[in-house]
């Protein structure tokens, strides 16, 4: 493997393992780190089955290739992309971190909802650098930059949101587990949806040649990324109240969120 190579790699690496050690440590209540890595390299191996029916979806719908038109773009963001990842995503993080003995207040929902979804970034992003390595380094050093700064928090935020909504569901029965579940999914799908909207709006407009929709593009991914953020941070404090009351509840008394 060649400098340049190893350099990229890291480069796509390290803002994903900089935010997972931050998420893990915004912790009150750490979580074991052999389950954030398993829960983790869960979500790298998704990407597996996550491109296998990306490809058959694409290919049954009539929508492989770069978006010509807006209508196209926002099939291929809401459908294939979002619908198929968000799905994967919430698989690894309730069928098996939800159900580990480690997760057992609401907070590690964001922590595993994080990780799952960091995975799949990770393998994501290295697949980009590595492809825009072909046109040369600094190619590959830009993507890994807007990616760094643009597509893995927006990765990171639909984990956080939806690990908040599935660590409320951990602790709920019923109906109530259920709809919880159902929210977070439905708005992860919503909140990358819309970023995949916005970004494939880019080529589209390059095409129409219209610097008024590459704009609006841009500022799309741009306002979609900061909102993302803006929610996980909210979710993250909320939840966080729930762990000064655990702190100070008896070990008999069952975690829940915060009222």
């Amino acid at each position: 493997m060649g400098n340049e190579t190893t350099l990229l790699l890291l480069s796509a690496a390290a803002p994903v393992g900089l935010i997972m050690l931050w998420t893990w440590r915004r912790d009150r209540l750490p979580e074991p780190p052999r389950v954030v890595l398993a829960t983790f390299l869960l979500g790298a191996l998704a990407s597996v089955p996550i491109l296998v029916v990306e490809w058959g979806l694409s290919a049954l719908l009539g929508l492989q290739g770069e978006p010509a038109t807006l209508g196209h773009a926002i099939a291929l963001s809401f459908i294939i992309a979002a619908l198929v990842e968000e799905s994967f995503k919430l698989l690894v993080l309730a069928r098996y971190a939800a159900t580990h003995s480690a997760f057992d207040e609401p907070y590690d929902g964001i922590v595993y909802g994080v990780a799952a979804s960091l995975g799949f970034a990770c393998v994501e992003t290295i697949g980009y650098v590595l492809s825009a390595h072909s046109d040369g380094f600094g190619s590959g050093l830009m993507v890994a930059g807007a990616r760094a700064a643009l597509a893995v928090p927006l990765h990171t935020s639909c984990g956080a949101i939806m690990g908040v909504c599935i660590g409320i569901a951990r602790f709920k029965g019923g109906a109530a587990r259920r709809n919880w579940t159902v929210a977070g999914f439905a708005a992860a799908i919503l909140l990358h949806g819309i970023y995949d909207t916005f970004a494939f709006a880019a080529p589209v407009a390059a095409q129409q040649e219209s610097p008024a929709l590459a704009v609006i593009a841009f500022l799309g991914v741009l306002v979609t990324t900061a909102v993302g953020i803006g929610l996980s941070i909210a979710g993250a404090a909320w939840l966080r109240k729930s762990q000064r009351i655990i702190a100070t509840t008896p070990p008999a008394a069952a975690p829940g969120p915060p009222s």
